[in-house]
């Protein structure tokens, strides 16, 4: 793990549905010295949203993928964490969808940043140590 001041302390919750790029980011994020909460999101069952506030301290970032198994997009599991803990948690959206609607919908949350799959894991340490820091 690297010993980086601005990351050590930031805590990370990681919510995707393919298995290999959660562990591929997670591994870098850990690395890269954030702790993190990594959920692999098989549908509604997958994110307990009252096992999450009761196992630790709120996320200091989310990072969702927009398309998830089920009826609720990335976007609305963004919200219900923030709701969940009362305040606009910076995020940072996965999609593989360059449809400009989705840019749209994603522009729309507060404190939150859109990035097309695939994502460079240099990009993605710079977005959220840039989201961090608002």
């Amino acid at each position: 793990m690297q010993d980086n001041p601005e990351t050590s302390q930031a805590h990370i919750l990681a919510i995707e549905d393919d298995a290999m790029l959660l562990r591929a980011f997670s591994d870098y994020l850990v690395y890269s010295g954030y702790s993190l909460t990594p959920i692999q999101y098989t549908g509604p069952e997958a994110l307990d949203l009252e096992g999450l506030q009761m196992d630790g301290p709120a996320p200091d970032m989310i990072i969702c993928d927009y398309r998830l198994p089920g009826d609720q997009s990335g976007i609305e599991i963004i919200q219900s964490v923030r709701t969940l803990f009362g305040r606009d948690i910076p995020a940072i959206l996965f999609t593989g969808d360059a449809d400009p609607g989705t840019a749209r919908k994603a522009a729309a949350i507060p404190a939150a940043k859109m990035l097309l799959k695939p994502v460079r894991m240099k990009t993605l340490t710079d977005e959220i140590a840039a989201l961090l820091k608002r």
